[in-house]
């Protein structure tokens, strides 16, 4: 009887456990934003095929934060929020803090979470660019900045983009957590087309004035 009461409360424990996991790790996956017209941008989770075809496997390790910290213009390290009295952010959020800066004992936030900032930072990046461009965000972790003894919200993200012609972009950002603007970017790398040949210029014949040759 002891037995069987004994495999009863492990098996229950097994089911707690299966719930529970996926709420205490976040694993965030990368949405394709892809403008079809200029009015119409489609949203969805990013495909396997995308992923290949984006090289998102090969670059998805974000740059160490005490790296981005060196820079000023690089973004803060992200700590833990330590067992003080020191006021708090939001559940499953980070303080990012620049070399010695401390955050004060009452502080009021410039912004609130907004659970739309992903599909609104979509949205605003494509707005000016041509149909047909492909946008992937991933989002690596969430942030609290003090900025002039203000709190924000923010979101650091991993971009990568595919114009038209092939040509791939990315870079890291923080993201405002409430309107999805873009605050910040580093990292930025512009990949050419695989198997595309850089266009090369052949010189006319003619000579100017000046002695150089015209192209």
């Amino acid at each position: 009887m002891k037995k069987l009461a004994g495999l009863t409360l492990f098996c229950l424990l097994l089911v707690v456990a299966y719930w529970l996991w996926p709420k205490s790790v976040s694993h965030e996956e990368w949405t394709t934003f892809k403008k079809a017209t200029p009015q119409k941008i489609d949203t969805y989770p990013t495909t396997e095929k995308e992923k290949k075809a984006a090289q998102i496997d090969q670059e998805e390790n974000s740059p160490n934060d005490e790296q981005e910290a060196s820079s000023s213009k690089r973004a803060p390290a992200s700590i833990k929020k330590p067992d003080t009295n020191m006021p708090e952010s939001l559940p499953g959020r980070q303080w990012g803090l620049y070399p010695n800066q401390e955050v004060p004992q009452k502080i009021t936030f410039k912004n609130e979470v907004n659970p739309e900032w992903k599909s609104l930072m979509g949205r605003d990046v494509l707005r000016f660019l041509r149909p047909d461009t492909k946008l992937f965000v991933k989002k690596e972790k969430s942030l609290t900045l003090l900025e002039r003894g203000l709190g924000r919200h923010v979101e650091q993200v991993y971009v990568k983009m595919i114009s038209p012609e092939g040509r791939h972009f990315s870079y890291h950002a923080y993201v405002d957590s409430e309107s999805g603007k873009v605050l910040r970017t580093w990292n930025n790398t512009i990949h050419e087309p695989m198997g595309k040949e850089t266009p090369k210029f052949k010189p006319s014949g003619f000579i100017n004035p000046d002695g150089a040759t015209r192209f």
